[in-house]
């Protein structure tokens, strides 16, 4: 008897880092495990009971961004004979495929060989006013920068457009929706930032000129790899992966 995976309900990068086996289908093991490869970082995937077999994306750099909306191109939304870009689940892609087929990683590759390495995204880091919402509660309510950039539905002609930038919106900011939200407050610090990054074991992932803080160390060399090659230098840490 096949396992049953929980499904429809996204997972934090951390969960799927440390037990993919929990989250992830034997069959699609591989082709996520390819994407981490490029540090596209995966959320979701079709359990045994869906129609048709899918991988819902983290956050995507603008390029890969651009490859997403191409595959989106290569069939009618509700189509699904063919490959596509997912019409729920998230963002990401599906393949009229049942679960558990064997040729599963295959029919994947044909769309996963279209993106491209991309550096960690914000899915992968925390800036400092995250941490310590999330950490510390050094926090105070301040103005959400991002408010009126907000796509609004009355300034697209139909909902599509309309969700597609709101995908874009999401993608480049990660500050919510809200007028107001979660920044750091020094008057309520007892300690320096890198003594609380100390005291939750996250120190040696802060990068205090990119004003990040890593969420791991295989994600911190992720970005440290990525730079590297950019630089054209030679490059010895490993390649992000789940296996």
């Amino acid at each position: 008897m096949k396992k049953e995976f929980p499904h429809f309900v996204a997972t934090s990068i951390e969960d799927v880092m440390k037990k993919p086996d929990k989250f992830i289908i034997p069959e699609n093991l591989k082709a996520i495990d390819y994407l981490w490869s490029l540090n596209i970082l995966t959320t979701m995937t079709n359990d045994y009971d869906n129609d048709y077999s899918w991988i819902s994306f983290g956050v995507l750099s603008e390029e890969n961004y651009q490859v997403l909306k191409q595959i989106s191109q290569m069939s009618e939304k509700g189509d699904y004979s063919k490959p596509g870009v997912l019409d729920s689940y998230g963002v990401g892609i599906r393949i009229p495929l049942k679960p558990g087929s064997k040729d599963a990683f295959d029919d994947f590759m044909e769309l996963l060989k279209l993106f491209k390495v991309q550096d960690v995204q914000r899915d992968g880091y925390w800036t400092i006013d995250q941490f310590h919402s999330r950490f510390t509660g050094c926090v105070k309510m301040g103005i959400n920068p991002y408010f009126d950039a907000e796509p609004k539905m009355e300034d697209y002609d139909d909902f599509e457009s309309y969700a597609y930038a709101l995908r874009e919106f999401d993608r480049l900011y990660d500050v919510g929706r809200s007028e107001k939200i979660p920044v750091y407050d020094e008057n309520k610090a007892t300690k320096t930032l890198e003594e609380y990054l100390a005291d939750y074991g996250l120190l040696d992932f802060y990068i205090p000129e990119e004003g990040r803080i890593y969420k791991n160390r295989r994600l911190y060399e992720a970005h440290l790899r990525y730079k590297e090659m950019n630089e054209g230098k030679n490059y010895n840490l490993p390649l992000l992966t789940i296996l």
